[in-house]
């Protein structure tokens, strides 16, 4: 993916390459670049930047379907079918999950004292796999179908920590829920609830300390089909540039999925909220 001239590519110094439940993940750690560094480079920090990639971002928006609770539900059907009543259909996600749950075991961030919560959690595959490592772990999703299919999974899998909400993080006011700073981890995977500027602005209040999204890096299939799905990385690359804009040090680790006819690539965003510098403008913020 090229850089643009407004921003960055989301690279940098290489890290370590590891391989996580048979999932190979490319660990990029970015280069600090200050003020006086960041005119030589020809990176411009200003909010003009910050909007031009915030549009960027919700140019894919007019050709996304309509998202409801009814739209979700007689999706959850068809999900609910393939995963079957223990949960372990859908083998490629289930490595898909492992992968990235495990990537953050890894990285210390989730432990037995950790409280996470995933927004757009669907069936609860990740608030799950995320429950055999954390103290308590809420996954919150406005399809009542995929709430209920996660409760049964969490009981019949013995997991107590584990729970489900049926929200419309849109119009949840996170202060009224006591939802807001309320977690050590702020958590979506390709979720149309987490998917433009404002939205991810009210994510990032969730968390008192760091925040993970995973989207679409690149799909290898028809260019066509990618860009109309939202699934050509423009989410995941325009997420990144203004991260970086507002002053955030995002990480980014990628993993491969294979399917018929295509690989698909998914990018993995880490970022600590408590940690932003004053690189960018005052008015600078995401």
């Amino acid at each position: 993916m090229a850089p643009s001239p407004r921003g960055l590519s989301p690279a940098g110094d290489w890290g370590s390459l590891r391989r996580l439940g048979g999932v190979v993940a490319v660990v990029v750690s970015v280069r600090k670049i200050s003020l006086d560094n960041a005119g030589e480079m020809g990176y411009n920090c200003g909010m003009k930047d910050i909007d031009y990639f915030g549009n960027l971002w919700q140019s894919r928006k007019g050709v996304s379907p309509g998202h409801s609770p009814e739209l979700w539900d007689s999706r959850a059907e068809e999900w609910i079918a393939e995963l079957g009543e223990d949960g372990l259909g859908k083998p490629t996600m289930q490595l898909r999950v492992r992968a990235a749950v495990g990537y953050l075991v890894n990285r210390g961030l989730v432990g037995a004292d950790t409280s996470i919560i995933d927004i757009g959690c669907g069936p609860g595959l990740f608030v799950l796999e995320f429950a055999k490592y954390a103290k308590r772990v809420v996954g919150l999703d406005y399809s009542p179908k995929f709430a209920e299919y996660g409760r049964k999974l969490a009981e019949l899998r013995g997991l107590t920590n584990a729970e489900f909400l049926v929200e419309d993080f849109d119009t949840l006011d996170l202060d009224s829920a006591k939802l807001a700073g309320a977690f050590d981890l702020a958590f979506s995977s390709i979720s149309p609830a987490v998917s433009s500027p404002s939205k991810m602005e009210k994510f990032m209040r969730l968390s008192r300390s760091w925040c993970n999204n995973i989207s679409f890096a690149k799909v290898t299939d028809n260019p066509e089909i990618s860009k109309r799905s939202g699934r050509d990385g423009t989410g995941f690359y325009s997420l990144f540039n203004i991260l970086w804009l507002s002053g955030y040090y995002p990480e980014t680790y990628y993993y491969d999925e294979s399917r018929p006819g295509s690989i698909c690539r998914y990018g993995s965003i880490l970022w600590d909220v408590s940690q932003k510098d004053s690189r960018t403008n005052e008015e600078n913020s995401l």
